[in-house]
């Protein structure tokens, strides 16, 4: 899926793909030219010729255009890096919408968050620092040995020998100082823990006497980070000076075996020697970025795997056309249904039917299914073995528009979305009219409220404008807006007082007329019509 959705980026946008390579190219050649112009303008002052002003001003040009190539690089690849994401993330999207409702709730939301987020965000570090840019430094090295080996074959050598102590000297500092860099973040974890805590429980400190205990907890966070920013500090502080002691004696020995009369066979002209202390100065660059680029690609790999296996997670069932929702009856029908969290079995040979125009409260003890029952009513679960039927289709099958014409569900608490009034009854369902809101909002009893604001349901949302149980009059107006036949009232009295429940039962009362109503209620001031116990892993027929 990754492949596949790099390969589409690539060909959409193969002008700036294109340009990338381009631009990869040129930074090489503008790396290369400048040294050799320098070496020809050097032999030719050192034999006293004269030299020409297209040379000079060919050495400043392609100095130059060697910054403007590599900045032009850069930002082309942090581009095509951001639109990479941007596709990857909509791939996501649109994979986690259709993943199937268990498979969601088997992972911790930050888990999600963090694969949409933090994972893709290594990905565009891979393209934009990782393994592109990997690539132009190891040719924009490869390169200046070769000319190396073209022209001073002496400077070839030592460098051969060189890189490999320097490229391991550089993976043991930086591998050292991610180490540091671990262990701070880690301390300064802990610390921000800490501090919420001891404000939180402010007062029980002060009654215990506890705030040395907590000043220790404290201290030594804070003593952990310090000492993981000294490591970090150190390496960082002696990596410079040594590159640049070794940068040196490279060009010191260099200097004197090529001076030395016995050594004729690496003589070299004073311009090439000119252009080896350029190109050894080069050439510790690329090292460097090679090292922090293997340690972005091994962080990469990872966030990749966590990646892939999302998009390994199970989807939804196909949806299915659906027809003549109205006429099947019984509305719902169970027959011999399992369902099992991982190894607790919740409902076990589950039996029940329910018929159009009833009124029906499900009760049981906390654990014994009840709103695991609403879930696959509502086709977010599957059974592990029977069926459920809901006007006798399968409800996993329901298309998300067939879905919120057949169910009006409410939950316990309300859930707002960020919009007007009118946008949390219609979820910027463009389908929905301001009629059928208006009318929504005025079985529910709210509409002489929201008549009262400057802009009515134009009003921006925010949880001043109402009361708890003014929020639950617009879930139940939400779930209704549709006139959908099958009402689903999950403890949606649960908290709220005595008086703001009556005004909800009333809203309630006003919303069950002419439909199928399933509610789960403790509360017996809240249960309608017939009751059915729910036991868990027992047997249960309705």
């Amino acid at each position: 899926m990754i492949l596949s959705t790099c390969k589409k980026v690539f060909q959409s946008h193969w002008l700036l793909s294109c340009s990338v390579i381009l631009f990869f190219i040129a930074t090489i050649a503008f790396t290369l030219l400048p040294p050799l112009l320098f070496a020809k303008i050097i032999d030719l002052l050192s034999t006293k010729q004269n030299i020409t002003f297209l040379l000079m001003f060919s050495y400043f040009v392609f100095f130059l255009l060697e910054s403007i190539s590599t900045s032009i690089r850069d930002s082309l690849l942090i581009i095509l890096s951001q639109k990479l994401t941007h596709a990857l993330r909509s791939k996501m999207m649109y994979h986690f919408i259709n993943l199937d409702t268990n498979t969601i709730t088997k992972q911790s939301p930050g888990a999600i968050t963090s694969r949409i987020i933090q994972d893709v965000d290594t990905l565009e570090e891979l393209f934009s620092s990782g393994i592109i840019s990997m690539i132009a430094d190891a040719c924009t090295l490869i390169s200046i040995l070769v000319v190396l080996f073209q022209k001073a074959s002496l400077a070839f050598y030592l460098l051969l020998l060189l890189l490999p102590v320097v490229f391991l000297f550089t993976r043991f500092t930086q591998k050292q100082m991610l180490k540091s860099e671990i262990q701070n973040r880690k301390a300064i974890a802990d610390a921000n823990a800490i501090l919420p805590d001891t404000i939180n429980n402010l007062l029980m400190i002060q009654n215990l006497q506890a705030q040395p205990f907590m000043e220790d907890a404290y201290d030594q966070t804070i003593e952990q980070s310090y000492q993981a920013l000294q490591k970090t500090n150190f390496y960082d502080a002696i990596y410079s000076p040594i590159i640049l002691i070794i940068n040196a004696l490279t060009i010191g020995i260099l200097i004197l075996i090529a001076t030395n009369p016995e050594f004729t066979i690496f003589s070299m002209s004073a311009g090439n020697a000119v252009m080896c202390m350029q190109y050894i100065s080069k050439v510790f660059g690329p090292i460097e970025s090679i090292g922090m680029e293997i340690q972005t690609i091994q962080s990469s790999i990872a966030g990749i795997h966590r990646i892939q296996d999302f998009f390994a997670s199970e989807e939804k069932q196909a949806f299915q056309p659906v027809s003549n929702i109205q006429t099947a009856n019984p509305i719902i029908s169970i027959q011999h249904l399992h369902f099992a969290y991982d190894t607790k079995e919740v409902l076990h040979d589950y039996n029940l039917e329910i018929h159009s125009g009833e009124q029906v409260t499900i009760q049981g003890r906390t654990g014994a299914g009840k709103s695991t029952l609403f879930k696959l009513i509502l086709g977010l679960y599957k059974p592990d073995s029977g069926t459920i039927k809901v006007f006798d289709h399968d409800p996993c099958t329901f298309s998300p528009s067939i879905r919120r014409s057949i169910y009006g569900y409410v939950e316990q608490s309300f859930h707002p979305v960020r919009g007007t009034i009118k946008e949390q009854v219609s979820l910027f369902d463009s389908d929905i009219t301001e009629k059928q809101i208006i009318h929504a909002y005025q079985i529910v009893g709210l509409w002489d409220t929201i008549q009262s604001f400057d802009q009515q349901l134009d009003t921006e949302y925010n949880n001043d404008l109402f009361s708890q149980g003014q929020k639950q009059l617009i879930a139940i107006a939400r779930a209704i807006v549709l006139d959908p036949p099958l009402l689903l009232l999950d403890e949606i009295t649960a908290d709220l007082d005595t008086s703001t429940e009556q005004q909800v039962l009333l809203a309630i009362q006003n919303a069950m007329k002419d439909r199928t109503v399933i509610s789960i209620s403790h509360r017996t001031s809240a249960i309608t019509g017939k009751i059915i116990e729910i036991h868990e892993s027992a047997s249960n027929e309705g």
